[in-house]
């Protein structure tokens, strides 16, 4: 359903497909994957990363299989840390 949701232009309903596919089936890792897969290549890349690790949790062996984006995630959430971690001030 959420890939038709996509191809009609909708994707605030395909993720909502997603979350309540994720809702019926918790401790299935693929629902958990598609959902951070979506939030991933939708620009919510922080949103994303628990979900992966979500998908990890319930089957360590897709931490191999999907590791390109779980590990895009984890790095985008690191660059994103450290631009809010440095404060800049002007100088005087």
């Amino acid at each position: 359903m959420a890939s038709l949701y996509l191809q009609l232009g909708d994707p605030t309903s395909a993720r909502a497909e997603l979350v309540k596919a994720r809702n019926l089936q918790p401790e299935n890792p693929t629902t958990w994957f598609n959902l951070g897969n979506f939030d991933f290549f939708h620009g919510h890349v922080v949103r994303s990363l628990p979900e992966f690790n979500r998908t990890i949790e319930l089957d360590h062996t897709l931490d191999t299989m999907h590791s390109t984006a779980i590990s895009g995630a984890q790095q985008a959430q690191a660059a994103a840390a450290g631009k809010h971690s440095t404060t800049g001030s002007p100088a005087g």
